[in-house]
């Protein structure tokens, strides 16, 4: 009876010898996490997210705590699954579960590669490389600092603002530019003079620049600032004024109104002047008259008129064969891409000559028709 009992115990204490060297050979063997990319490169303030499996390879619940090891100093990470945030997990038998891993990048950081482990019932490893070394201050930045231009257009330049803090930060803006020049900023198209950015986040700025009306040609650098109290961060845009677009149409004679008679032609000779200080290219000339009318210029292009010179044009005119007595309007213009000038030339008809005549010839038949009939029948 004793070795029975005996045996009994010795059964009894190999059975949970045998099951907790189960549990644990299966916590440390068949629990195990995969995630497709093990090694990333990112940049300081990046939020970098891991897609983890937790594997049960067992036929058994599996429960396991998770941890990081090795996490960087002022790093950060999360584990999440959905919306939950998860510091354990139980697997059923052959089964998985899936988790997210964020981790964050402080801004602040050096250059280089930084290891550290997911653990859960089994360890995975993970290697970021960061390629650049982190920045605690503010980026003021623009792809395109030159621009050149007449003195009558605005320069538009688009910056970028990037806080790259912790905090979020108030900027105000300063435009140095020389007198009587303007310069304005703006963001999602309203006019400011300073924007709020959050952490980590970039603000498109842009700042539109206009020359003063007798800003000589040339190159003029404009310092543009943007100051939180703390730091400052510079721009230097440079604006290069080519000189100004500007033309003038008008008669030769210097009047703007003439005289034709109805079905008639007539030639008007205009001038195109250039008043502006740059070269006018392909100026094109273009009239409107009443309908059925007749208009044209000769030449209807000028190839190229320099800074104070004029050109001498044709304006063909040809009245409509039913045009009545009276004033009409022509409209003229000449133009190029930068500027139009425009004239409204008052054109007045007299009767034609046949329909003059015509009219004289009915007076004259209708007072002899008139005396004829007195002669004849008066004296009755």
């Amino acid at each position: 009876m004793v070795n029975l009992n005996r045996i009994n115990i010795l059964l009894l204490v190999a059975f949970w010898v045998s099951f907790f060297l189960n549990i644990q050979y299966a916590n440390a063997q068949s629990l195990s996490l995969y995630t497709p990319f093990t090694k990333v490169t990112a940049s300081p303030g990046d939020k970098i997210d891991f897609q983890v499996e937790v594997l049960n390879n067992s036929n058994v619940i599996l429960t396991s705590d998770i941890r990081v090891n090795g996490l960087p100093e002022n790093w950060e990470y999360e584990i999440k699954s959905g919306s939950w945030s998860v510091e354990r997990i139980s697997v059923k038998p052959k089964d998985k579960q899936s988790l997210t891993f964020h981790v964050f990048v402080p801004l602040k950081v050096e250059k280089g590669s930084y290891n550290l482990s997911l653990i859960a019932g089994n360890s995975l490893p993970i290697q970021i490389d960061l390629t650049e070394e982190g920045t605690y201050k503010t980026e003021f930045s623009s792809s395109q600092l030159n621009i050149e231009g007449a003195v009558n257009s605005t320069f538009t330049y688009n910056t970028e603002l990037y806080n790259r803090t912790a905090d979020v930060q108030v900027y105000a803006f300063r435009a140095q530019v020389p007198s009587g020049w303007n310069a304005i900023f703006k963001s999602n198209n309203q006019q400011v003079s300073s924007v709020t950015v959050d952490p980590n986040e970039i603000s498109n700025i842009t700042i539109e620049v206009t020359p003063a009306e007798n800003a000589k040609s040339g190159k003029y650098e404009i310092p543009i600032t943007a100051s939180n109290g703390q730091n400052l961060s510079e721009l230097i845009l440079e604006s290069v004024v080519t000189g100004s677009y500007d033309l003038k149409l008008s008669s030769e004679s210097g009047l703007l109104s003439d005289h034709i008679r109805a079905g008639n032609r007539k030639q008007l000779k205009f001038q195109v002047k250039n008043t502006g200080s740059s070269v006018l290219n392909n100026v094109q000339l273009n009239g409107s008259a009443p309908a059925n009318w007749e208009i044209s210029f000769e030449p209807s292009k000028i190839n190229k008129i320099g800074p104070g010179e004029s050109q001498t044009v044709l304006l063909n005119l040809k009245a409509s064969n039913k045009a009545l007595s009276g004033d009409y309007l022509v409209d003229l213009e000449a133009k190029v891409p930068e500027k139009t000038s425009k004239v409204s030339l008052r054109v007045t008809v007299k009767a034609s000559l046949f329909t003059g005549w015509l009219g004289l010839l009915i007076i004259f038949f209708s007072i002899y028709l008139i005396y004829y009939l007195f002669k004849k029948y008066g004296r009755r």
